[in-house]
């Protein structure tokens, strides 16, 4: 078995020496000892390619290549190697060396004309299948480059021929067809295209992909009426077609008809075979159209039941449902959509990031905490649900939960200022309610000194020297410096009126509240709360109870005094 494979890695060199494997006569040839010596190392390179070792295999070709510079089989392997390794343009060289040195060996031209093309060379890429179709000339593989390589030279005529003598050996082949059709159509010559068309369904009558690509030819070059008499062919002879129905909605639509363009479109999304990415599209088609459309909209909600009756498991389908709903501003309804797309599929963040904000928005802070939760298990890298889960525990006062999720992420956010500065507040709010103030304060001069100009840092800031009244003065200056930056934020306007309720100026906070509930905060607890607290000073109790009533059941959190606020309908501090 050795004794074979050492005369199998011989035979490449003595193919180039022109000689043949020595025979027990006395004719046999004598090597030389430099002769073999490089068949030694020939052979001890061939061993390290076919062990995988490239590297070292090419170093034993190339010194083969040194001390017989004739020696075309190994240039044909440095080559190989070299293509092997994506590095064409250094095999290029050594291609062109071994079919100069055997013009008739198919591998050499072949691996040339390989390398060729991989440079850029594509002329002289074309030139050596010329010689490779004159050692073979029936050879189809040859022929086919040859014509891959006129069409990228936009030799169509040359392409062509190579195509019609293929077919006069092949007969009419669908790819060969189809390839002519386009080359015609390139040229501009319709007549042509249209008469390759027609011989391939004339061989091919059955076959209803053929006529759909006749179809959109014909819309192509404008003649609509013949195109809509292959549509119909498709469907006579495959009437379940996953494409047909879209292609012929898109006739319609192309034609201005788009009542019956949508009837199509809907045949195409009661098909379960049209891939649901293809809905997906349409249905994002609609998505701006049906904003202010009323036809649209009626469109695109049918279209989306269908889908989700034909495609009940599929996640997409309940994605881009939700994604409506939550334009059409149906909160509840789009949470359950977005439910359902994590119950299908739980690896794509942006719906778990989509999902968890709405539950933050609408107050739902237990679900907040308990899928955020799964999302750091699923996500542990990414930095927001860790923000989800802390925000979650601090709106139901578990502040030594909420902290350690925010300590968690803090030091995973990288370039992100505004996602830094919620982690900074999240982690002084908590210390805040822990009751470790020395720790807060020291969070939010950090915050400060990263993001000066953050209202968010300021009015938080604010807010905790206000409220403990630790330093009117510097709560606020800082409530003021946020004003100035944004006067219609309605979390501002908050801190603004609780120090003037704090200051005992009741009329300025009153007013001040108001602006606030003017802004933006008229769902909000605290300032629902706060605006109670600031009737009740304010001498008007039966509309503090209500607001206070109105703050229980508004978003966001609202004192631990409130539940005895209203049970006592009395300000309670």
């Amino acid at each position: 078995m050795v004794l074979i494979l050492s005369m199998h890695l011989m035979m490449p060199l003595w193919a180039q020496k022109n000689t043949r494997p020595p025979k027990n006569t006395d004719e046999t040839k004598i090597l030389t000892q430099k002769e073999v010596e490089v068949i030694d190392i020939y052979y001890q390179a061939t061993t390290q390619k076919l062990l995988g070792n490239n590297n070292e295999a090419l170093a034993l070709y190339l010194l083969c290549i040194t001390k017989d510079s004739k020696n075309s089989g190994a240039c044909y392997e440095v080559a190989s190697i070299y293509n092997e390794l994506k590095q064409p343009s250094l095999g290029v060289e050594y291609a062109k060396m071994a079919t100069d040195l055997d013009q008739k060996n198919k591998w050499y031209l072949i691996e040339y004309a390989d390398l060729l093309a991989q440079t850029g060379k594509i002329k002289q890429a074309s030139k050596v299948y010329d010689k490779l179709l004159k050692l073979e000339p029936d050879n189809q593989d040859y022929q086919i480059q040859k014509a891959d390589i006129l069409i990228y030279l936009k030799q169509y005529k040359g392409a062509i021929a190579i195509y019609d003598k293929l077919e006069k050996k092949l007969g009419i082949v669908g790819e060969i067809v189809l390839q002519k059709q386009k080359l015609y159509l390139a040229q501009g010559k319709y007549d042509a295209a249209e008469k390759e068309m027609q011989r391939l369904i004339e061989a091919y009558p059955n076959e209803p992909e053929y006529y759909g690509m006749f179809a959109e030819f014909y819309i192509t070059i404008n003649k609509k009426e013949k195109a809509m008499q292959m549509f119909q062919k498709v469907l006579e002879l495959d009437p379940n077609n996953p494409i047909i129905h879209l292609a012929i909605a898109n006739y319609y639509q192309d034609i201005n008809e788009p009542e019956k363009s949508y009837e199509y479109i809907k045949l195409a999304f009661n098909n379960p075979e049209v891939e649901i990415d293809n809905k997906v599209k349409i249905l994002l088609s609609y998505y701006d159209l049906s904003m202010n459309n009323t036809q649209r909209k009626k469109e695109a909600d049918e279209l989306l039941d269908i889908m989700l009756t034909v495609h009940p498991a599929e996640p997409k389908a309940w994605s881009i449902k939700g994604d409506f709903l939550l334009r059409d501003e149906k909160i509840p309804e789009a949470i359950t959509a977005y439910e359902k797309v994590i119950e299908l599929q739980n690896d794509k963040y942006p719906v778990w990031d989509q999902l968890l904000q709405l539950y933050l928005e609408t107050g739902e802070y237990k679900k907040l905490q308990t899928k955020s939760e799964e999302a750091v298990e699923l996500f542990p890298s990414l930095p927001q649900f860790y923000y989800y889960a802390g925000h979650g525990y601090y709106m139901t006062s578990e502040y030594a939960k909420a902290l350690d999720s925010y300590l968690s992420g803090k030091d995973l956010v990288i370039n992100n200022a505004s996602l830094k500065s919620l982690f900074q507040i999240g982690i002084a709010e908590a210390n805040v309610g822990l009751k470790r103030y020395a720790d807060a304060e020291r969070e939010y001069e950090n915050a400060l000194t990263s993001s000066p100009g953050n209202i968010s840092i300021l009015s938080s800031y604010a807010y905790y020297l206000c409220n403990t009244k630790k330093d009117m003065v510097k709560a606020s200056d800082l409530a003021n410096k946020a004003f100035k930056i944004n006067p219609n934020d309605y979390k501002v306007l908050d801190v603004l009126a609780w120090l003037h309720y704090k200051s005992t100026n009741y009329s300025e906070a009153l007013t001040t509240i108001e602006d606030a509930i003017k802004s933006g905060g008229e769902n909000n607890a605290q300032v629902l709360e706060h605006y109670g607290d600031i009737l009740f000073k304010s001498g008007q109790v039966t509309r503090a109870v209500e607001e206070w009533n109105k703050a229980k059941k508004a978003v966001g959190k609202y004192s631990d005094l409130l539940d005895t606020k209203i049970a006592q309908q009395k300000l309670v501090e």
